[in-house]
């Protein structure tokens, strides 16, 4: 009886070890949004910067300029993971909960809108979003 209440506590008390550690994720390090990786659609390059907000038309990415990049144009995306290793995907339908994915690790969960945006541009010294070309 005391092995089988050993046994099924053992899971308890040891935690759960799956995925990427806090310690090696560096979103979870810094209010700084994860890195991100994508590639638009005609393109081959992938582009990478840190993923500043998420909404249901634009992801917002910061590489010493603010960009916002259309979901439509985006043919394959992905978070970092650890060390520069990134999970890059093919969005198949682009849904919103695919998209919602990466809102909690943006430096901006709660949306980059309105008042917030403008603050951020002036910031930035930066006048206006900018689209990649």
């Amino acid at each position: 009886m005391r092995l089988k209440a050993l046994l099924l506590a053992l899971p308890l008390l040891t935690g759960c070890m799956w995925g990427t550690p806090v310690s090696k994720f560096p979103a979870a390090q810094s209010p700084a949004g994860a890195t991100v990786s994508y590639v638009l659609t005609g393109s081959t390059q992938a582009r990478t910067g840190e993923l500043f907000a998420v909404d249901d038309q634009y992801i917002y990415v910061f590489k010493g300029t603010l960009y916002r990049v259309a979901w439509a144009r985006i043919r394959r995306i992905g978070a970092e993971k650890s060390n520069n290793e990134f999970m890059l995907y093919t969005p198949s339908d682009r849904s919103p909960a695919e998209r919602a994915r990466y809102a909690p690790i943006s430096r901006f969960p709660q949306g980059l809108n309105g008042e917030l945006l403008a603050e951020v541009l002036r910031r930035l010294d930066q006048p206006r979003l900018e689209e990649p070309q």
